[in-house]
Formats: C-alpha cells, sequence, structure tokens
C-alpha cells in the first residue's frame, strides 16, 4: 500500500534503534564474557567495517532528520502506537484533501490516489520557491523514501558471507 511507505518511514528509524539497543547489550554481554576469560567468537571484518561505517555517518548527521511532522515522533512512543498514530495522522490528512478535491480516491481497497490535475500543474509552474526550500523539500522527500526502506538486521552480513560461501562451494 502507498501509504506503508509513509508510516514505514516513520516507524523504521525507531525499530532500527531498538534493533540496535539489543544488540548494544548483546555486545556488553560478549564484553562481560571476555572479561571473565570465557571465548567467544571474534567479530568478522565485514561486520566490524559496517558497524564503523554506521557509526560515522551518524556522527556526521548532525542536523535533525527533515521529516514531515505528520511522521515524527516526538513523544517518543513505541513501534505500535507509533504506526497506529501516523496512520490517523495520514488519514486525517487524506480526508481533508479528498474533501477539498484536492485528491481523489482511485482504489479504496489499495490505497490509491491521484492528485488533481491542476493540483500537478501549480506544482509545476510554482517557480517562484525559493531555491534553499527546493532543497529542503527535496532532503524531506529523499529522507522519508530512505527511511521507508529498513536497514538490513544487525550481524546479517555475517548471514550473507555464509551464505556466499556456501553458494561457492556448489
Amino acid at each position: 500500500m502507498p501509504l506503508d511507505v509513509l508510516v514505514k518511514a516513520a516507524t523504521n528509524p525507531l525499530k532500527e534503534e531498538n534493533e540496535q539497543n539489543a544488540a548494544d547489550a548483546a555486545q556488553r554481554r560478549q564484553t562481560t564474557l571476555a572479561a571473565k576469560g570465557i571465548k567467544t567468537p571474534a567479530k568478522p571484518w565485514s561486520i566490524f567495517l559496517r558497524e564503523l561505517r554506521v557509526f560515522a555517518i551518524m556522527k556526521l548527521a548532525t542536523g535533525p532528520t527533515p521529516l514531515p511532522n505528520v511522521l515524527r515522533n516526538p513523544d517518543r512512543l513505541g513501534v505500535d502506537i507509533l504506526e497506529r498514530i501516523v496512520r490517523v495522522r495520514l488519514r486525517n490528512a487524506l480526508d481533508i484533501l479528498i474533501e477539498r478535491s484536492l485528491v481523489s480516491v482511485q482504489d479504496s481497497t489499495d490505497d490509491l490516489y491521484s492528485m488533481h490535475s491542476l493540483v500537478h500543474e501549480w506544482v509545476r509552474r510554482r517557480s517562484k520557491m525559493r531555491t534553499a526550500l527546493q532543497s529542503l523539500w527535496c532532503q524531506i522527500s529523499m529522507t522519508t523514501l530512505a527511511l521507508s526502506i529498513p536497514r538490513p538486521v544487525y550481524g546479517a552480513a555475517q548471514d550473507e558471507v555464509q551464505s556466499e560461501d556456501e553458494r561457492r562451494k556448489v
């Protein structure tokens, strides 16, 4: 469903944060075991480099994530509650757009909508928008789409390495 892209953009960062917290806890347990002298398998270089890359990206991204207010989570709600609230917010926004005939429903079972042709034309001809504002909306669009795609689960790189080794053997 098209609305799912927006819902995932709101919930994926929280899911990823939860996965990262679980991975950090597992790392702390592993460190504790190592301190007690219990041997644990070494972390593969691929996972170490992936973690380093993510850490570097997180440190470089200093500003707040540009997201529309409807997708934000200022109250730090849980994933399930946030998903329900975002769906309600999006439905309310769509209802307003439909009520004002700016958007029409194409297929209610698949949540397909179309924008009125005059709205399309207005957006195309709106040349008075400052370049900085155009840049901001471009960044918001890119961020929303990027956040709608979940990152691989922590440690998935190890599974990929193992499955690639298995494919090479065959």
